[in-house]
């Protein structure tokens, strides 16, 4: 392992080249724990100190990472990110530690909602030009049904891709981090990070140096954690995914949703307390199915883990959880916070819930969401009290393109993150990208990734559902809030 190495400094240095003596994460979730694996096979990062921040021990309870199943598939309208996930994929059937949690059960997408998907149309072109083989289009209901492996076609077409499955996402993110501290080169750090330390350009100094509605330049200098610890470092990379928020202003960037997922087992106790453990259960959780989207519905299910149990949850527009803050981008300044803590100086956000929502409080609508589902699919578990469930955060952008760039009025700020849902499956991967884009990019296809995930040239209304529809890949319901929701519930008690 080596001998530890030093501590972030505690003023950031100097230096003659674009590479950071110092480099600070803020979160080990797949771009944190990822991007810090990247920084130390990069041979040009050797010298540089690399600490990583997160407000939990690893693995965090709460994050979106840490679960049984997550899709690994290839399956996309865009080829940057098809062709991409397809080096993912490389990894997951060979790499010691990754293939034994990669299941290739294929993955069949289909729609229930239209006789059109543009997104599943060019999915299906981009898949075939990349393992023509592994995909089968399904014209029919019947099709559907049959490749599916369940009790009823969750949508009227769609098609096959057998190169596609589903990874124990937790059992992945513990390889990756002991293979971090493998390094000997990561120093972790516990703590809440409550803002960025920021320093002033010179020329935004003096008097008018920022307002409420327009934080001044500066150049961000490290964190400064709840219990008043300030870390230092020449570069500080934000990658907390849908906390990051809290942290600095992306009113128009991005924003947390929530998404709902539960795990219901084939045999055992009926939601009515009945013995339900007959043949038919015991067959279904053996059965060997591939996963099932359905795109309309924005609805999927994952065929039995390791515990034998199905995965039910939506992937569609999510929850909204809007809370006021102060601007984060106008506190932390080393000579001062900009403007008078009050109502100007707030803003509006959407981040996860200080407390995780518990599986008995899921919104009403979302456990008959899940459950109208398994009746029309699996019509046998329906009724079976889900094992366990939750609502699971994600950093949203509105195209669901990462957001994989410098700040633009921040120097030593640079943002990993903006998951969109979809980074999981690129977790072998992702970090070296991340690394080269900030070291400037070595190729062609860096650089186009670079201008796909670059900070948006304009900030999106945050009340404009078109604009923040994503990639067309979305399902469901529209401008739902967490709070209205959850209200629903109490109001009929």
């Amino acid at each position: 392992m080596g001998s530890a190495p030093p501590p972030p400094s505690s003023n950031p240095a100097s230096h003659d080249s674009d590479i950071p003596s110092s480099i600070i994460i803020v979160g080990s979730g797949v771009f944190g724990l990822s991007t810090a694996y990247g920084l130390t096979q990069d041979a040009k990062y050797a010298h540089t100190s690399i600490t990583l921040i997160d407000r939990a021990p690893f693995p965090a309870p709460d994050a979106s990472s840490i679960d049984n199943s997550r899709l690994i598939r290839a399956d996309y309208a865009h080829p940057l990110y098809s062709a991409l996930a397809q080096s993912a994929q490389a990894h997951w059937r060979t790499e010691p530690g990754l293939r034994d949690a990669y299941h290739e059960s294929g993955i069949v997408l289909t729609s229930s909602a239209a006789a059109t998907h543009p997104y599943l149309t060019a999915s299906l072109e981009n898949v075939r030009k990349l393992a023509a083989a592994a995909a089968s289009p399904l014209p029919t209901p019947a099709a559907v049904q049959a490749a599916s492996g369940l009790d009823a076609p969750a949508g009227s077409w769609g098609y096959l891709n057998r190169a596609s499955g589903w990874a124990d996402a937790e059992a992945a993110m513990r390889w990756l981090h002991a293979r971090v501290l493998a390094t000997g080169r990561v120093v972790f750090v516990t703590g809440t990070v409550a803002c960025l330390v920021k320093r002033r350009l010179s020329s935004s100094s003096g008097n008018g140096a920022g307002s409420k509605t327009c934080p001044p330049a500066g150049r961000v200098v490290g964190v400064r954690l709840a219990d008043g610890r300030d870390l230092r470092a020449d570069t500080t990379v934000l990658a907390a995914g849908p906390w990051t928020p809290a942290l600095v202003d992306l009113r128009g960037v991005a924003r947390a949703t929530g998404q709902v997922m539960a795990y219901v087992a084939p045999a055992g106790p009926g939601a009515d307390g009945a013995d339900g453990a007959d043949g038919a259960d015991d067959a279904l959780a053996r059965r060997r199915m591939p996963a099932t989207i359905d795109m309309g519905a924005g609805v999927f299910v994952v065929p039995p883990d390791a515990r034998a149990q199905v995965k039910v949850a939506r992937h569609g527009y999510g929850y909204l959880n809007w809370t006021r803050v102060r601007n984060p981008d106008l506190v932390g300044w080393e000579d001062g916070d900009d403007d008078d803590d009050d109502a100007a100086g707030t803003i509006r956000i959407s981040v996860p819930p200080t407390r995780p929502t518990p599986a008995a409080a899921l919104p009403p609508e979302a456990r008959r969401t899940l459950r109208a589902f398994l009746a029309r699919v699996l019509p046998g578990l329906a009724a079976r009290p889900f094992a366990s469930a939750r609502v699971c955060w994600y950093l949203d952008t509105p195209t669901n393109d990462f957001l994989v760039a410098p700040h633009p009025s921040l120097a030593g700020l640079f943002l990993a993150t903006g998951g969109s849902g979809h980074a999981f499956k690129f977790l072998p991967v992702l970090g070296a990208r991340v690394v080269r884009i900030m070291s400037g990019g070595e190729d062609e296809e860096d650089e186009k990734l670079r201008r796909l995930w670059a900070w948006p040239q304009e900030r999106v209304d945050e009340g404009d559902d078109v604009k923040w529809s994503g990639d067309g890949s979305r399902g469901g319901r529209k401008g739902m809030v967490l709070a209205e929701e959850m209200a629903k519930e109490r109001s009929k008690l």
